[in-house]
């Protein structure tokens, strides 16, 4: 009966592990939740209901090394961000595109073909091939995909990806995911912070 037993819990275990959301973790977590999954929590800031905090999920991707969660007091977990690992690149971008499009198609195998933005704006400077990172760095280039998602048991709204530079040669890949409750938790959070005037 008590082998019975143990096989039952591994296999709830296993197959919540299955069906979790992004890097193992759900939209609505509370830390404690967090906590009882395993996953390590460090507190960044809090700002009145809102707390943000480093995370080392269970679930990793090899690209990215920075998890990060934003908490809300009452609905718990309404976005998660990741922070790829950074990448040397040439003045053309080349890597950080490669890097950026394979991410892409990983998460279009779950979610479906995004709306794409690859552009440079009206005006720029940086308009040759040779000028793809200066333009990145200094905001006048884009290179993003968004995935507006129906209303899902995963509580997902949008999934957010876009390319960084940190220097004409370094850049990151960026990844977030955004709950049907995010809108309104950040209003929440602006009328609370209007009450100190």
């Amino acid at each position: 009966m008590k082998r019975n037993i143990i096989v039952f819990v591994i296999l709830i275990i296993m197959i919540s592990s299955l069906s979790a959301g992004p890097f193992g973790m759900e939209m609505g977590w509370s830390i404690e939740d967090l906590k009882r999954n395993e996953v390590q929590v460090q507190l960044k800031e809090k700002n009145y209901n809102i707390s943000y905090y480093d995370v080392i999920p269970t679930l990793k991707h090899p690209d990215f090394d920075r998890y990060m969660v934003s908490i809300d007091d009452l609905k718990g977990i309404f976005k998660i961000s990741v922070f790829g690992k950074t990448i040397e690149v040439s003045r053309y971008g080349t890597d950080l595109k490669s890097a950026y499009n394979k991410i892409k198609k990983q998460i279009s195998s779950t979610y479906d073909s995004p709306e794409e933005y690859d552009f440079l704006f009206p005006g720029s400077i940086w308009d040759e091939p040779r000028d793809w990172m200066m333009s990145l760095l200094k905001g006048e280039r884009a290179l993003a995909s968004f995935w507006s998602l129906p209303k899902n048991k995963d509580n997902i709204s949008m999934i957010m990806l876009d390319a960084n530079a940190l220097s004409t040669d370094r850049g990151y890949i960026y990844l977030s995911y955004e709950s049907y409750d995010s809108e309104e938790i950040v209003e929440r959070n602006k009328s609370q912070l209007s009450n100190v005037f």
